[in-house]
């Protein structure tokens, strides 16, 4: 039994998986966690349209991934990935940072930062079951809160039928030069 007043030590983020790890299905999509350097030729087109969707003060503010920063969360375990797979096809993801929060340093903490799917394959489940698998994951690796930016309505109501609700609002200003 630890004494009173006795910290905990920080929690780690779980280590990223060798080989994609089978989390769920929903109508022949299957789910899977995946370590971005072996998908990431696949996943920047869905990244970029997922941008061109999603993107907010696209013409000030250009799409500029800092890939060597996002090699190196995944290697370290901070940054998991979620995929959705059909027939072996790449059709969505989930991203999320892992990492102890620095206000909340004795609890899991995740932010679900870039989630896309092809719109063929919205409105029938498929990113609430691709949500749910990440939570699932996120469980497991014992994330007590998770939390999630959003632009879209739509994305409002998927989070929103999961259980999300809105904390906060987030306000942007472009600074002039």
């Amino acid at each position: 039994m630890k004494p009173r007043g006795a910290k905990r030590p920080p929690r780690k983020p779980p280590s990223a998986p060798v080989q994609p790890e089978l989390l769920g299905e929903h109508d022949g999509v299957t789910f899977q966690r995946e370590r971005l350097g072996p998908i990431l030729r696949q996943v920047l087109p869905l990244l970029r349209r997922d941008w061109e969707e999603n993107g907010v003060d696209r013409d000030r503010v250009p799409f500029s991934l800092n890939l060597d920063q996002y090699l190196s969360y995944d290697l370290l375990g901070i940054l998991q990935i979620v995929t959705a797979r059909d027939q072996g096809a790449l059709v969505g993801y989930i991203f999320a940072y892992v990492h102890p929060h620095i206000d909340h340093s004795n609890m899991g903490w995740a932010m679900l930062t870039w989630y896309w799917l092809y719109p063929e394959y919205r409105g029938g489940g498929i990113g609430d079951a691709m949500l749910q698998s990440m939570e699932k994951f996120l469980r497991a690796a014992r994330v007590s809160v998770v939390e999630a930016t959003r632009k879209l309505d739509a994305q409002h109501r998927m989070f929103e039928r999961n259980g999300y609700r809105d904390i906060d609002i987030v306000s942007r200003k472009l600074l002039e030069d």
